[in-house]
């Protein structure tokens, strides 16, 4: 592969993380509002949607990382008794989906972009 090879790779890197903010901001404009109607009886979700009450990127951004954690992590789950578990379990599978796409996009991401860093400089201008 020559250098202009690895700039195209670059370039559709690049053009992935735009693509995952596009996804990342679907998710917080319009599947977010549905999450939290089906958790609405949640306390845990219920007090930080009133701590992040507002309607910018940034509260909406914070309050599907918190609901992202809920589903994640499962000890996190079990061990808290302001957790409604059926509430939880009762969330459609589509919804749940929404909740992880942004994120492992994100990982993909960071990792492709690592790769891609690692061989530019270790490998294209050895």
């Amino acid at each position: 592969m020559n250098e202009l090879d690895y700039r195209w790779i670059g370039a559709i890197i690049f053009i992935l993380f735009f693509i995952q903010i596009g996804t990342t901001l679907f998710v917080i404009y319009f599947k977010l509002p549905e999450i939290e109607n089906h958790l609405k009886n949640c306390p845990m979700v219920n007090s930080n949607k009133q701590h992040w009450s507002g309607f910018g990127v940034t509260a909406r951004t914070q309050r599907l990382i918190y609901i992202t954690l809920i589903f994640g992590f499962t000890k996190f789950r079990h061990n808290t008794d302001c957790l409604d578990m059926n509430e939880v379990k009762s969330l459609p599978k589509n919804l749940k989906r929404w909740l992880l796409i942004p994120h492992y996009f994100s990982y993909f991401l960071c990792l492709a972009l690592g790769i891609y860093m690692a061989w530019e400089k270790w490998f294209l201008h050895a």
